[in-house]
């Protein structure tokens, strides 16, 4: 990927997971990338993460906290685990509500290489995928 230019994300094939329980999430955030050429694999649950990842290499995760089940923070330790027996190194980005922010501390302790605020500027999300 190249730096983003006005707002304008240039990728290079650049293939990201978005996990989010609500549809809109996944909705909004792919509609966003997939505008940049940016080719977006959507999964409902950290468990379809974790199934869709077993499956394929993704450039990026970005990984919704607070999900039923299998949350955020749960999907991510099994992540790294797996990634680190394969040797892959993934950029995981915590997608968090507003509140999440002051939690941005906690986050890249459990891991995570940054943080995603909702509601998502596509000004920001640029350069977090430039990051």
């Amino acid at each position: 990927m190249s730096e983003p230019e006005n707002g304008n994300i240039h990728t290079d094939k650049a293939r990201i997971l978005i996990v989010d329980d609500m549809q809109v999430n996944r909705t909004i955030l792919s509609s966003m990338l997939s505008e940049h050429g940016i080719t977006c694999d959507l999964a409902e649950s950290g468990e379809k993460c974790l199934e869709m990842c077993q499956k394929g290499n993704y450039d990026m995760i970005i990984l919704d906290h607070h999900m039923p089940d299998l949350d955020g923070v749960d999907t991510l330790v099994i992540l790294k685990d797996s990634f680190r027996r394969s040797g892959i190194e993934t950029p995981i980005i915590c997608h968090t509500t507003a509140e999440g922010r002051g939690y941005a501390n906690l986050y890249k302790a459990a891991g995570f290489s940054d943080i995603l605020i909702k509601p998502v500027d596509e000004t920001e999300l640029g350069e977090l995928i430039f990051r």
